[in-house]
């Protein structure tokens, strides 16, 4: 069964961000998905996963197969040999921009730092 399609306001989705990503929310404030322009201009919906202790874990496609998973160590750094999918890294571009730049604690990922 599909997931729902995450509803999209109109105009930049928030202040300082690209206009080519799109963060939802819950009513209480979580992070539940996303939408972010693709290549060819399409929105593409993404839904967090996350474990108990608030890590991001998985991003779904809208229809239920997952687009990559996520790993740290114990102290929080990425376990690279986890991350599977769109934001698994590569030797041809290790620098690569990520899909999705929230990871462990949901916290914003910052790759220059």
């Amino acid at each position: 069964m599909p997931l729902l399609s995450l509803p999209r306001a109109p105009g930049p989705p928030f202040v300082g961000s690209p206009s080519d990503v799109d963060s939802q929310y819950s009513a209480t404030g979580e992070r539940r998905g996303q939408s972010k322009k693709n290549a060819a201009g399409v929105w593409e919906d993404s839904f967090y996963g996350y474990n108990a202790h608030s890590d991001v874990k998985t991003l779904t496609k809208q229809d239920g197969t997952t687009r990559a998973t996520y790993g740290y160590t114990a102290y929080g750094k990425d376990d690279q040999a986890r991350f599977t999918g769109v934001d698994k890294p590569t030797v041809a571009e290790p620098d690569a921009e990520p899909y999705d730049v929230y990871r462990y604690n949901a916290k914003r990922w910052d790759p220059a730092s």
